[in-house]
């Protein structure tokens, strides 16, 4: 999928010569973005052996406080038409707090979370300063879930348990952008994926403004919205993120 933080390549747009645009049509061009999401995270996970549920909605600051790691980058090479597509996401967070009670109870819980997304885009419109893109491809998931919970009175308990799980949606999306000066353009993006093969549904939406600091290094600032509900064997996971995408895009 896709590239939060705009995959700024929409390089050959309409100020070179014909001998110069075909020259670029013929070699391979790319662009290599990393940046941060500032996400909202909410939802509910349940290990199905026991049925135990985990319901969570964390805000901006409280994600950024119980943040152990993370990790986004998006790469994207093209020719001509044809555009490759990558995106990582790795994330990482724990929270604990006390139960209010005179029991000294006290809950925490983990969640990590992978998601590697690859499509291939195929550019079905450009004129001027606008393009459109068809993109297919993949996403694959991977998310483990720790629950623990323990209390002091009136005997010393504890218990936790894990539930964890890996799949693989399929996606198809559009993606569009134009731009408004040399320097500023918008991008947006959205796919669907899914379909009852690994998640129910899963489904993203972005959209956001690139700047051209030089003819190489973009910066892309944005706002992104991924939601997935997955229900397996052994887990039901079912997470929306939202939030501000800032990123820096290196083309070569």
């Amino acid at each position: 999928m896709r590239r939060l933080a705009g995959l700024g390549v929409a390089a050959f747009l309409g100020s070179a010569a014909p001998a110069a645009a075909e020259d670029m049509q013929d070699r391979w061009t790319g662009a290599l973005t990393v940046y941060g999401w500032l996400t909202a995270i909410g939802g509910d996970v349940s290990a199905n052996r026991s049925g135990r549920q985990l319901d969570f909605t964390y805000d901006v600051d409280q994600v950024m406080s119980n943040l152990d790691f993370a990790a986004f980058a998006s790469l994207e090479v093209r020719r001509g038409r044809l555009g490759l597509l990558a995106d990582m996401i790795y994330a990482k967070f724990s929270h604990a707090e006390n139960i209010p009670g005179n029991l000294g109870a006290r809950a925490s819980a983990d969640l990590e979370m992978g998601i590697v997304t690859g499509a291939a885009a195929w550019r079905v419109h450009e004129s001027g300063t606008f393009f459109a893109d068809v993109m297919a491809g993949g996403r694959l998931f991977t998310a483990d879930v720790g629950i623990a919970t323990s209390r002091a009175n009136p005997r010393p308990e504890s218990r936790s348990e894990t539930a964890s799980a890996t799949w693989f949606d399929p996606l198809i999306g559009l993606r569009l952008g134009v731009n408004l000066t040399d320097k500023l353009a918008l991008r947006a993006f959205g796919d669907v994926g899914g379909f009852g093969i690994g998640s129910d549904f899963a489904w993203e939406l972005y959209g956001g403004a690139t700047y051209a600091f030089t003819p190489t290094i973009r910066g892309e600032l944005g706002y992104r919205y991924l939601a997935f509900d997955y229900q397996g064997d052994r887990a039901k996971i079912d997470v929306r993120m939202h939030g501000l995408a800032l990123g820096v895009t290196f083309g070569f």
